[in-house]
């Protein structure tokens, strides 16, 4: 008997499961959905108690996600989504849809200004406004299911 006649048949693949999508990580839809989620609640929650002394304007540049501006004038929001450039703003914030949602869900105590230091995010303009202006509302942290917006 040869070596070929002794193989065991093969047995029939079974077609595997994609992995599930883990949260934060970009794959284009799961990732934008969340975040065009993060700012139809701040745009829904109104005055926020810790910007109502603030008033600016703010672009989000997110790849493979869109553009968001986020405009605040004491403390109320108001967000507006595939913006154009050309616009005028206080600052702007370019970075990947995973590393915003790693910043808005707090992974690893991550913030817009330990970001920037990281390379993560650029910010062109004011950066003291991007971070009041995300550090003001956090949504559901990591290992905190259920956390209500603060």
């Amino acid at each position: 008997m040869s070596n070929d006649d002794a193989r065991q048949p093969t047995q029939p693949t079974q077609p595997t499961q994609p992995a599930q999508q883990a949260r934060g990580q970009t794959g284009g839809q799961p990732a934008t959905a969340e975040i065009a989620e993060f700012f139809d609640k701040v745009a829904a929650l109104g005055v926020q108690p810790r910007l109502r002394s603030v008033t600016g304007t703010c672009v989000f540049n997110i790849t493979d996600a869109g553009s968001w501006r986020a405009t605040i004038t004491n403390g109320l929001p108001t967000i507006t989504h595939d913006v154009p450039a050309n616009e005028p703003a206080d600052c702007t914030v370019e970075c990947s849809a995973n590393d915003f949602l790693r910043i808005i869900h707090r992974e690893g105590n991550l913030n817009v200004l330990a970001a920037f230091l990281q390379g993560l995010v650029t910010v062109t303009g004011n950066i003291g406004f991007a971070t009041s202006l995300l550090g003001s509302v956090t949504f559901d942290p990591v290992g905190m299911p259920g956390a209500q917006p603060r």
